[in-house]
């Protein structure tokens, strides 16, 4: 079942949340979960969602659709190389962390200063834009917690300031 379906009701309270601050834009990552969710907050917002390949997550290459157990199993020497080195290092045929931070950062640098922006996108890039705001190593971002699926982050980057992270807007609701 797609993530987004998972956390429909999560995400339309958190827009009910965001409506109140009358952001100017509402931006996604490519992936298919990632529009299909920013579609639910658009019900609420009312605002066109705007695909942007910047907000994809990292490319996994070879690693992609494995787990961790799988990707050791399978590719030994490839996977140990890359443990070695989460930052600079990448997986065959991926990307390196530190390549997918700054191809966000580039991105959310860009943004108006004047205008709110809601982006639903995936951990990688919530983690690299956390890491940028707080000033933290891209190593050091094995220490925060995984944003939930509905959860909110808020930051800027000009100046550099994370004001919450992955704060669930409402608690759950019983079904």
């Amino acid at each position: 079942m797609p993530l987004a379906q998972d956390a429909g009701p999560a995400l339309t309270q958190t827009a009910t949340l965001l409506r109140a601050n009358h952001p100017g834009r509402l931006v996604s990552s490519p992936a298919q979960r990632a529009v299909t969710s920013a579609r639910i907050v658009q019900r609420t917002l009312k605002l066109p969602v705007e695909v942007m390949p910047a907000l994809a997550e990292v490319d996994l290459g070879l690693f992609a659709g494995h787990s961790m157990v799988e990707c050791a199993d399978l590719y030994p020497a490839a996977w140990n190389a890359y443990l070695a080195d989460t930052v600079d290092g990448s997986p065959p045929g991926g990307e390196s962390f530190r390549h997918l931070a700054d191809r966000v950062v580039s991105w959310a640098y860009d943004w108006p200063r004047d205008q709110d922006v809601v982006v639903v996108t995936h951990t990688g890039v919530i983690l690299a834009l956390a890491c940028t705001a707080m000033g933290l190593p891209f190593r050091e971002r094995i220490r925060l917690a995984q944003p939930p699926p509905g959860s909110l982050t808020v930051l800027s980057l000009r100046p550099p300031v994370l004001h919450s992270f992955a704060d669930a807007a409402f608690p759950p609701q019983d079904s």
